[in-house]
């Protein structure tokens, strides 16, 4: 009495048939838990089955794709799926912009990494356009056991879900250990995917210069909050940081003049306050600054980074010219009392930096 059972069958493949079960908990209204199976049934779609396979990169079935490769990214690829070749077990599947190398089975898991590497390039791209030809193809290395993992990266990442490795040229992502659904366990490697593809995007972008950790870290935890929406629209919502950060701006420790002169190791020394305090800067620069009353230029701090980035090849030089005029004191006082509002905060949540840029550009 709790069992719906429908066989559905593809019209236009009679012998594939489908057994699909509705399993009601004992409190349901068999009412509307009808209506919703029936809705449910008539929505299944079909299509034709597109198998993840591994094939072969040549150089010209690349440049064939109408991308400008340079011949130094075309032969990174190919060395990259030879030495997947040799490796039993391993796979590689491609993307435009990724190889994507495993030897994990659950082809669900791999699928949605696949995807969301490529949305998130194309937003980071957007705010940090490439400037300079890439020199190598971007990796993305995911293991099936957690064991693996901790083997394979240093003694001290083995508390980490996934990292990049620019040593290797990798990104590596670990199988999700916490208790939870499937889904849910997708969801968590998805989340470290969105961030620690960041590190390698700004790597490249930036031909290999080495960013403030200010500025590093801080886009790496705002673009933790991407959420992908209908068609190719995004949205950067608030992430598991803001609480903590919340917190920080009632205690009153907000110290951004020492967080953008840090260097990496006094950074992680103080990590948990300081990987909060990165995103808090990075999503009011971002998306704060623009909705406060007074007028101001805090949303070009990033891009201005960015450039003197690439101009400069220096990351210390670069934080100077970016952050050069801004009073400090003032900075201080606006950013802590737009934590302390939650108007302010619910009108930056809402706001489009792309948007707003599109707009801009349009003028």
């Amino acid at each position: 009495p709790h069992r719906r059972l429908y066989i559905v069958e593809c019209t236009d493949r009679p012998n594939d048939k489908y057994l699909i079960v509705y399993e009601l908990s004992r409190e349901a209204e068999t009412g509307k838990s009808e209506e919703a199976i029936h809705q449910s049934v008539q929505s299944i779609s079909f299509f034709t089955p597109k198998p993840l396979e591994a094939k072969p990169l040549t150089p010209a079935r690349a440049a064939a794709r109408g991308k400008d490769y340079s011949q130094a990214y075309l032969e990174s690829k190919e060395k990259v799926i030879q030495s997947i070749r040799s490796l039993k077990g391993w796979k590689y599947y491609e993307t435009e912009n990724f190889i994507l190398v495993t030897n994990m089975d659950d082809r669900k898991t791999i699928a949605d990494i696949q995807m969301n590497l490529e949305k998130c390039g194309s937003v980071y791209r957007k705010y940090y356009p490439q400037k300079v030809p890439l020199k190598e193809v971007s990796v993305c290395k995911v293991f099936e056991k957690r064991d693996e993992y901790i083997s394979y990266v240093t003694d001290s990442l083995k508390w980490s879900t996934g990292i990049w490795m620019a040593n290797k040229r990798e990104l590596v992502i670990s199988p999700s250990s916490h208790p939870g659904t499937p889904s849910e366990r997708r969801e968590t490697m998805i989340d470290t995917v969105l961030h620690e593809a960041f590190h390698q995007y700004i790597f490249y972008a930036a031909d290999e210069i080495q960013s403030a950790v200010w500025f590093n870290e801080g886009n790496a935890c705002y673009f933790q909050g991407l959420d992908f929406m209908a068609g190719d629209k995004t949205k950067i919502r608030l992430t598991r940081l803001y609480e903590p950060m919340k917190k920080l701006a009632a205690a009153g420790n907000m110290r951004i003049d020492p967080l953008i002169k840090m260097d990496y190791a006094s950074f992680y020394e103080g990590k948990e306050t300081n990987y909060t305090l990165a995103w808090g800067l990075m999503f009011f620069l971002q998306k704060g600054a623009p909705v406060l009353k007074g007028k101001n230029n805090y949303s070009e701090i990033p891009s201005k980074y960015y450039d003197a980035l690439i101009e400069l090849r220096n990351g210390e030089k670069a934080t100077e010219k970016a952050w050069a005029g801004v009073d400090m004191g003032k900075f201080s006082r606006e950013f802590s009392d737009f934590w302390k509002s939650d108007t302010l905060i619910r009108r930056a949540e809402a706001f489009d930096p792309l948007d707003s840029r599109g707009r801009n550009a349009n003028r």
